[in-house]
């Protein structure tokens, strides 16, 4: 796995919330699909990170408190204000 790999992984998790934030600011209803591809590009993200960076990546403290980075595509599959909150902040 190259670094080069990684960020372009990691872009394509922002191209994902920079699609679902563009489709909600055209008024268009978010469903559970959209959670479902942000999870799925998160989940693409750390699989290309070597078991031991991925455990090691730690915890991240949002207002919702604190989060395992590997915990993510879960945590924005089941808790619909986390899951637009992550579009805000990787959209932008």
């Amino acid at each position: 796995m190259t670094t080069q790999t990684r960020n372009e992984k990691f872009k394509k998790v922002v191209e994902v919330a920079k699609k679902i934030k563009e489709k909600k600011v055209s008024g268009l209803t978010l469903g559970v699909s959209d959670q479902e591809e942000l999870a799925k590009a998160w989940e693409e993200f750390l699989s290309v990170l070597p078991v031991e960076e991925r455990e090691s990546l730690g915890i991240v403290t949002f207002r919702f408190g604190f989060v395992a980075y590997k915990d993510i595509p879960k945590k924005i599959r089941e808790d619909w204000n986390f899951f637009e909150f992550i579009v805000d902040v990787l959209a932008g």
